[in-house]
């Protein structure tokens, strides 16, 4: 689960995140691009960065919901985190830790 300033965003089992207005829970639309379970999602202001159980990571951007990027992982991605100046990111796996510019 990611919180925005305008947005709640869950994450299932079938890779599918469900994006709603904070203020009235109404879906605002489902995010698409996996086909297994959302292990991790961080967010800031402009983008959502997830990662699944098939080592896939996608940044979405929070304004109209697009793909980004796409980057692929060998094992399931555990963790991402978002730089404080917010112009990297970085995402883990079991094995090894990458790192990417927004």
């Amino acid at each position: 689960m990611c919180v925005s300033d305008r947005h709640i965003m869950f994450g299932d089992s079938k890779g599918k995140i469900c994006v709603y207005y904070l203020k009235t829970y109404k879906k605002v639309c489902e995010l698409k691009g996996y086909s297994s379970k959302i292990n991790v999602m961080v967010n800031n202001a402009k983008y959502l960065i997830s990662g699944d159980d098939d080592g896939n990571v996608i940044v979405f951007n929070l304004n109209d919901f697009s793909i980004c990027y796409r980057l692929k992982h060998k094992r399931e991605v555990i963790s991402i985190s978002i730089s404080p100046d917010e112009l990297s990111f970085a995402t883990g796996d079991l094995i090894k830790q990458s790192s990417f510019g927004i």
